[in-house]
């Protein structure tokens, strides 16, 4: 266990090594990669893990992750960061990506719990203000 550890640190600093060489390489705003980017490939893990159940008329425990998952974000991996090091948000992270954040929990939150669950059309405007949410973070690193 200790070995696997070891393992993952050294990968986390080799991917954070990578990530910066491109960030500042290409000129990408470290908001946007870590926002819409990074975010995107850890959700593809997600939609797999959700998608099985759903398919399967088990919505409830498709749901049930993805409000744990938003919980263990928010509060473990965000406390565990803060005791690394304290976060400081810049602008456009206290503008545009803490807000939308908020705001998506919160229609998540709203469709849920008026309608028990979500249907075909909760989703549609789920995507579209997704959809909306990343135009506005590529306009904003511009």
């Amino acid at each position: 266990m200790l070995a696997g550890l070891v393992l993952l640190s050294g990968a986390g600093i080799a991917l954070g090594d990578g990530l910066h060489r491109i960030v500042t390489g290409f000129g990408i705003s470290p908001s946007l990669l870590g926002n819409t980017a990074l975010a995107a490939t850890v959700e593809i893990e997600e939609v797999s893990r959700v998608a099985v159940p759903a398919r399967h008329g088990r919505g409830d425990i498709a749901l049930g992750n993805i409000f744990g998952t938003i919980a263990h974000f928010a509060a473990f991996n965000a406390g565990i960061i803060a005791l690394v090091r304290p976060i400081h948000l810049d602008s456009v992270n206290q503008h545009l990506h803490l807000p939308a954040a908020a705001a998506s929990t919160l229609a998540l939150a709203a469709f849920t719990t008026r309608r028990h669950g979500l249907n075909r059309a909760n989703g549609a405007l789920l995507l579209a203000l997704y959809t909306a949410y990343v135009t506005a973070a590529i306009v904003a690193s511009m």
